[in-house]
């Protein structure tokens, strides 16, 4: 306590209230409907709704990260800003945590993550690999180490493979310690999965499931060159220092594995910039700079609060679950279009599902319940995804069908189930047409 005393009482506390608020406009202001945090947000909103996860509807994640949202989206509301407060709040310790790794701010982490702006299990899982590498650099207690190490693991399951530096040490008394602590957290996921009848649908799609999505979606881009020169340096620097600190920085740049794309290069890098930086600076030299850049973002904000755009508005609907978070104007035409075509006809079928890019996003501003074909992108279906997904459509009796079918050909990191949309193009009949690319087919086996 004494300590948590100390860290508020002194003058950087203003400095992460500044950081706070920028990273929190970043998420709800810039990067407030980028994919991954829909997903991260619908996630944790259908945990508090009552949904259980594997189960009801498809994750390939561990379920670490989902549940935390849950519980702070439960306790404090379940609107998206809630989460976005909590993951700016993540945000805030990761630089904290990499100050104290380094002995002074490091900007460029602050930078990385500004270009990440995705909250949910990523960011989650830098924040414990760099509690991980203080704890190990400090020499702290082998059962937190352990235990951090097992959340770690049900944060992200392709962390497995902090195994290697968490147990390179000669002392088996520490070893034992270690493993100890790992085993509480997965002894409780275990107690979890028995008691909900989730445990098959947890393997098919967080293990077997992997394979179908390395295979759908690796991609080769310009960074797949940076993560390899990230790897090389850490492998360089290992072999040079035989420090084991640089194995967690090799283990958690796999993450960037299969999608080498910006977003998760740049945070599969992060531990090991932290790391490699040796500021020679003082923290408060940065707090003017960034007074000033939180200056400059508040009047931009205060700006699209009073004066919407023409493409972009701030949700000011208390009711929504999008609230005090930017909208896209095209988004919000589309979404009212479909939501009348859903409450038009929900009464006249058994169900009415959405093959939709965006699914997510519009099941959660319109508070709808969200089922497993609503995040059908490649990969996240389990093992042999799509034929799973195809014998449950044979099944299925007056239902429609609603099919977004933009084609994305020379895209690399277009992750859309064509394959699925052509099946149901192929084999039903096609009723109605919403847009250029929205259309209804009827499903009755």
């Amino acid at each position: 306590m004494k300590r948590i005393l100390y860290f508020f009482k002194k003058k950087n506390l203003f400095f992460y209230l500044v950081l706070f608020f920028l990273f929190l406009y970043n998420f709800a202001i810039l990067k407030s409907f980028a994919g991954d945090n829909y997903f991260n947000y619908g996630f944790a909103y259908n945990i508090v709704n009552g949904l259980i996860p594997y189960r009801d509807f498809n994750m390939v994640l561990f379920p670490f990260a989902p549940f935390l949202n849950a519980l702070i989206l439960k306790l404090f509301g379940s609107k998206m800003i809630i989460y976005f407060l909590f993951n700016s709040l993540i945000y805030v310790l990761i630089v904290y945590i990499a100050d104290k790794l380094s002995k002074g701010v490091n900007t460029l982490i602050i930078f990385m993550l500004f270009i990440c702006g995705i909250g949910g299990y990523n960011a989650l899982s830098i924040l414990l690999v760099l509690l991980l590498i203080y704890l190990e650099k400090e020499k702290k207690s082998d059962y937190l180490i352990g235990i951090i190490t097992g959340i770690s693991i049900m944060t992200n399951q392709k962390l497995i493979l902090l195994f290697l530096p968490v147990f390179y040490r000669k002392n088996l008394e520490s070893i034992f310690k270690r493993l100890i602590g790992i085993i509480v957290p997965f002894q409780m996921l275990s107690i979890y999965l028995y008691n909900t009848n989730s445990l098959t649908y947890f393997i098919d799609y967080t293990i077997l499931g992997l394979f179908d999505f390395g295979n759908d979606n690796l991609n080769f881009t310009i960074w797949i060159i940076v993560i390899l020169i990230v790897l090389l340096s850490i492998l360089y620097r290992f072999y040079k220092t035989k420090n084991k600190l640089w194995l967690y920085c090799l283990v958690f740049s796999l993450l960037a594995f299969p999608i080498f794309d910006q977003y998760h290069v740049v945070s599969a890098s992060i531990p090991f910039i932290v790391l490699i930086y040796s500021s020679k600076y003082k923290i408060y030299d940065y707090i003017k700079c960034l007074c000033n850049i939180f200056i400059i973002t508040s009047i931009i904000l205060i700006t699209i609060v009073i004066i919407d755009d023409e493409t972009y508005f701030l949700n000011r609907d208390v009711n929504n679950n999008c609230y005090l978070t930017i909208s896209s104007r095209e988004f919000d035409t589309s979404f009212d279009k479909l939501f009348n075509y859903y409450n038009n006809n929900i009464d006249k079928y058994d169900n009415i599902y959405f093959l939709y890019v965006d699914s997510y996003y519009f099941k959660v501003k319109k508070n709808i319940k969200i089922n497993k074909f609503d995040l059908v992108s490649l990969g996240n279906n389990g093992y042999d995804g799509n034929n799973k997904l195809k014998r449950e459509i044979k099944k299925l009796h007056n239902s429609l069908f609603v099919v977004y079918n933009r084609r994305r050909e020379n895209d690399p990191l277009d992750q859309t189930n064509y394959e699925l949309i052509s099946f149901v193009e192929n084999n039903y009949q096609k009723i109605d047409r919403l847009d250029e690319y929205l259309y209804v087919y009827l499903v009755d086996n």
